[in-house]
């Protein structure tokens, strides 16, 4: 086995005298120029290696690249490019492992130069680009030299490259060759395309295998894509997985082809055993590989349970049943076991449901035959043992039908937790003692026993469920309670939370220039988001130095990259987070007017709360009480007006499109629907913006207290989802907004509107996978507490308390390290939306029993019912 090494070391070595500047993020060492980048984009290089070959590679590639006297970038270390290449984090960038910034003028010659140097060398295809030499891991592709980013209507940051004639280009990698409309290739093009491309190839255009022709693809990954296609020889529908070279390649040198080899040997030992897939063919085109299988179906049970919801533990007539489809699916892991294969991937991605509502096993690329298997496994449904590599056993299947059922009959998904391998079981034991108590039903305590680690209890637990004799077994095994947050934990809790926070926002905000421009700015995922909710620990140690480095960081950012007005992904919240600082007697800068306020010309991105109208209404009335300049009052009130034109909401936000048993009305959310044009409307009513407002308000209280009490209904039927009682789009968000309009109103009737949304959520809350504000445990939190401090009811604070125990259950007490090393995705777990300061707004509201509401900005109205 390789050891590993780090990067510096090599290229200190080699620098040595060069007069290069060195610099690091913990995914990449940047090796600069001799000169400045001329160009902000153009033709960029990048060399593909494995890790095994990485060092080597360096050695022959960074003296040409000196000597060029061109910026380059590489990746830190052999650890860093194996999960490069492994493209969990990022798919478009495996193979990358050094990235080389070429003169343009020189591009071509230093392209050919590095794939003479390098021939005969191995790596990971690179999917984003076209390759110099067949025969040399060399590519290329148009693309940006520096961060030329601007926003998109929806708040995502985009690369973009503009053209001589004032064309766009996403400059961002894909999955696929890309280039701008106004260039052409400098390099020798291929004949009919991208060689490197699967449709295109000789077999004919959607062709594989001289008679596969592709009908639509499943999945895009850089392991290998997945199609459906159709034989042509007998129309027989087929799906067809792609094995990449040197993909996800192990220190033992299994890539993605050792599992499509792997499981063409076990499929073929399964060919006489029903509820499994059959192997049809494979093949090879070019480096890759190809495994033809049988169409098995068209939804996994992720999928399925997503449309149909959670298996009813009670047998409907005609319908789903958790009883049945547990029993199908341990009969159809039996009959493997007969057959001497053991799964060590069963998770419920690789169950398939029939039209019939039967099951098919599929994937079975690590799977264990005669002595021989594939490392790996899915994180939470694979047991400990399995992620740390040990032998494989019969009790890896076990367990993994246990988390499997766990899912079917409750839809949460299992924790992946790197830091604890066994917590998705902990925690998935303690959710099934919430959901039925200590005494649970027969079959809900068969599958805990399944999760027990008692290899004799699982083993009775899975001949009971694979033989159909749940009834006759012994009495089931008692659950232990699953551990519930008291009063009196959550100072601790808050403070735990608190410094995970400071610890890993210090770390990104020291990391310097290389990092620094992916660190998003507005609320909803980036620092003004995490610097409101700082605000209210700012006597904490530590708390002011970052708040101060975090305004400088958002000012450098917001100049950097032109924002849209916006209070959610907008230059609005980030105007409202400055001045709040300013405010608190911090000497910081704001931005300048013309970056906040819409112009004469200004089009909303649609009318909703997070990038539209309403958002940038209720922002500007906010700001209003912060600084009394009469444009706040001006653009609030064309913001009222501009939502007055429709009835209903427009948003520039797509939405997954789910059945109406799902419980969800897209027109009514919160964040994209009527409840957050409501929220603004009660806001500026209570700034003294009346004209117009009642009667627009009205006819969307009318509307809300017509429809929400049907999705009230709805949240409780089967075959609704946890996203139901969301934030964002469920009755958390709705009974927010009811409940503000019901206070200022003095209508009893919206009170008790919301306090209904309330007692609604209830009944989700131990069913809530996600942590955040957005879709989560702390989303929902919050607005039971806003609901309780307003209303007083006790059930209220208890459901509470509930949702924090549910945050321990998913957390146990403290949010975990991340393995991330992309800036964007730690961005993510720190972020008000999905991480750790939305889910300390939560606990904050919790334990000062004070409103919670701090992004959308309610709670602030009290500061000032007025405009100076």
């Amino acid at each position: 086995m390789m050891q590993d090494f780090d990067s510096e070391t090599v290229i200190s070595e080699l620098v040595a005298g060069a007069g290069r500047r060195l610099s690091n993020s913990p995914m990449w060492l940047y090796v600069h120029g001799s000169e400045p980048l001329a160009a902000r984009h153009g033709w960029k290089l990048h060399i593909s290696s494995r890790a095994m070959d990485f060092q080597g590679l360096l050695r022959v590639a960074v003296p040409i690249l000196l000597a060029e006297g061109c910026s380059f970038k590489l990746a830190r270390s052999t650890a860093v490019l194996r999960d490069i290449n492994d493209g969990a984090e990022s798919p478009a960038t495996v193979g990358k492992a050094m990235t080389v910034y070429p003169e343009q003028t020189r591009a071509v010659i230093l392209g050919r130069q590095l794939a003479a140097a390098l021939r005969g060398l191995k790596g990971p295809r690179v999917l984003s680009d076209r390759r110099v030499d067949p025969e040399a891991p060399v590519y290329y592709r148009y693309g940006p030299f520096s961060s030329d980013v601007v926003q998109s209507p929806t708040g995502r940051l985009v690369s973009t490259i503009r053209g001589p004639n004032g064309d766009d280009f996403e400059g961002s990698a894909t999955l696929d060759y890309r280039q701008p409309s106004w260039i052409s290739d400098p390099f020798v093009p291929p004949p009919t395309g991208n060689p490197d491309s699967v449709l295109g190839a000789q077999d004919g255009p959607n062709i594989l295998g001289n008679h596969y022709r592709l009908r639509d693809g499943v999945m895009q990954s850089p392991r290998g894509n997945v199609y459906r296609a159709v034989d042509l020889r007998d129309g027989t529908p087929v799906v067809i997985k792609q094995g990449r070279t040197y993909v996800a390649e192990s220190s033992d040198g299994f890539d993605a082809r050792m599992r499509l080899r792997n499981e063409r040997r076990v499929l073929q030992a399964l060919e006489k055993v029903s509820g499994v897939v059959r192997c049809l063919d494979h093949f090879r085109h070019g480096d890759e590989e190809y495994l033809v299988v049988e169409d098995g179906g068209t939804r996994n049970l992720v999928e399925d349970i997503l449309h149909h919801g959670r298996y009813p533990l009670e047998a409907r007539p005609g319908g789903r049943s958790l009883e049945r489809f547990a029993n199908e699916l341990g009969e159809t892991l039996s009959r493997v076991h007969g057959a001497e294969v053991l799964v060590r991937d069963l998770s419920a991605k690789n169950v398939v449901i029939k039209e019939d509502g039967g099951v098919t096993l599929i994937d079975f690329g690590i799977s264990y035959y005669r002595a021989l298997h594939i490392p790996g496994g899915t994180p939470g449904f694979s047991p400990a043992r399995q992620m740390r590599g040990q032998s494989p056993t019969q009790g890896d299947d076990l367990h993994g039908l246990g988390m499997t059922l766990f899912f079917a009959a409750t839809g949460i998904m299992p924790v992946a937790d790197a830091a604890d391998l066994d917590f998705a079981r902990r925690s998935a034991l303690g959710s099934l003692r919430t959901l039925y108590g200590a005494r649970s039903p027969v079959l809900i305590a068969t599958i805990a026993e399944l999760l027990s680690s008692d290899d004799e209890r699982a083993g009775d637990a899975f001949r009971a469920i694979s033989g159909g004799q749940l009834q006759t077994q012994r009495p089931p095994m008692a659950l232990a309670r699953a551990p519930e947050v008291k009063p009196e934990d959550l100072p601790e809790l808050t403070s735990a939370v608190l410094a995970d926070l400071m610890n890993d926002l210090r770390e990104l905000l020291d990391e310097g220039a290389e990092v620094q421009p992916l660190l998003e700015a507005p609320i909803y995922g980036g620092l003004a988001g995490m610097g409101l909710e700082l605000l209210h620990h700012v006597e904490q140690p530590g708390v002011r130095g970052v708040l101060e480095a975090m305004a400088a960081q958002i000012t450098l950012a917001m100049h950097r990259i032109p924002h849209h007005p916006g209070l959610l992904v907008g230059s609005t919240g980030v105007q409202i987070f400055l001045e709040r600082l300013r405010a608190q007697g911090f000497q910081t800068e704001v931005l300048p007017r013309e970056m906040v306020e819409p112009g004469a010309d200004w089009t909303p991105e649609g009318d909703d709360l997070l990038a539209g109208a309403a958002g940038v209404g209720l922002g500007h009335l906010l700001l209003g009480a912060l600084d009394p300049h009469p444009a706040h009052r001006e653009i609030a009130w064309s913001c009222v007006a501009r939502v007055a034109e429709r009835s209903v909401p427009r948003s520039n936000f797509p939405c997954d499109v789910l059945p109406d048993s799902a419980g969800l009305d897209v027109e009514a959310g919160f964040a994209h629907g009527q409840a957050g044009i409501v929220q603004f409307l009660v806001a500026a009513l209570r700034f003294g913006l009346d004209p117009v407002i009642c009667k627009d308000l009205e006819r969307r209280i009318d509307w809300a207290k017509a429809r929400v009490p049907a999705l009230i209904v709805r949240a409780r039927e089967p075959g609704a989802l946890p996203l139901s009682a969301s934030w964002c789009r469920g009755l958390a968000g709705m009974g927010r907004a009811l409940l503000r309009a019901g206070e200022t109103l003095n209508d009893p009737e919206l009170l008790e509107l919301a306090l209904n949304c309330g007692l609604a959520c209830k009944p989700w809350i131990p069913y809530l996978s996600n942590l955040g504000q957005c879709c989560g445990v702390a989303g929902v939190g919050s607005f039971l507490v806003d609901l309780a401090v307003t209303v007083g009811d006790e059930r209220i604070w208890t459901s509470a308390y509930a949702t924090a125990s549910q945050w321990r259950l998913r957390a146990d007490c403290k949010l975990r390290e991340t393995a991330a090393r992309d800036a964007s995705l730690r961005m993510r777990n720190l972020s008000w939306s999905f991480g750790r300061a939305g889910i300390l707004a939560f606990f904050r509201g919790l334990r000062d029993r004070a409103g919670a509401d701090e992004i959308t900005l309610a709670t602030h109205l009290r500061l000032r019912e007025t405009f100076v």
